[in-house]
């Protein structure tokens, strides 16, 4: 299953980013899958942007902040059906 995406395929300005779709990872041991529903770029996301990371590879998604839907658990025992999140891994 394919997922729409903001894609930087190097490190640049905002205007780096272009839409694109990636195949949708399979959640492994103690992740979840979210149905995006908004999602975030803040003053932080700019700096790592401008930057990159280095344990970035491109092209690269973006972003530290979403909100959404849960819809598959994978070794969760107990989680609310609303999700919202900060990504801590860069």
């Amino acid at each position: 299953m394919l997922m729409k995406c903001l894609l930087l395929d190097h490190h640049g300005p905002p205007e780096s980013l272009r839409l694109g779709s990636v195949e949708s990872p399979l959640p492994g041991p103690g992740d979840v899958r979210v149905t995006v529903k908004a999602v975030g770029l803040n003053p932080a996301d700019y700096k790592f942007l401008a930057r990159g990371v280095g344990s970035w590879s491109y092209p690269h998604i973006p972003g530290l902040d979403v909100a959404g839907a849960l819809v598959m658990l994978c070794c969760i025992t107990a989680i609310s059906d609303a999700l919202e999140a900060s990504l801590s891994r860069l």
